[in-house]
């Protein structure tokens, strides 16, 4: 394993949220640094899908904890409207990793049927974290290559 350290590159700022890279491993990290009404919820994430595609990054780390929870609708567009055009660009092999206020992932928690915090399939895996490090660690691991 690499004992070289990350490079921080920053790709875009706005009032509401941050997107940098991270490398070695590359990992796209989203910071939200407050509540946004719609529109700028789907600015943000336009930007996070053209940086996945130009960089073809698809490790992602979304740190939602001054944000706090989605709107219904946000979240209907999220899977709607984002989720399949991540899909249908990468094909599979996508890794989202949120981070969540203690609230948050409390709330996600009950709701889930098996309490897991985590979805996989081949095309899109989310996976639910309270700290950074647990976060960035999971996307790491699915950063590996595979050796056969």
């Amino acid at each position: 394993m690499s004992s070289e350290k990350p490079t921080v590159q920053p790709l875009y700022q706005s009032d509401s949220a941050a997107l940098i890279l991270l490398s070695k491993p590359n990992i796209l990290w989203l910071t939200w640094q407050k509540k946004a009404p719609s529109a700028i919820i789907q600015e943000v994430y336009e930007q996070l899908f053209r940086h996945m595609q130009h960089l073809q990054v698809k490790h992602i780390l979304i740190d939602i904890r001054q944000r706090g929870r989605a709107t219904d609708a946000d979240e209907t567009w999220m899977m709607q409207e984002f989720a399949p055009r991540l899909m249908q660009q990468f094909k599979e092999g996508i890794y989202l990793a949120y981070l969540l206020g203690a609230q948050h992932y409390q709330e996600l928690k009950e709701e889930s049927p098996n309490g897991t915090m985590e979805s996989l399939s081949h095309l899109l895996s989310l996976h639910y974290f309270r700290e950074e490090q647990s976060a960035l660690a999971w996307l790491g691991a699915k950063n590996q290559p595979v050796i056969l």
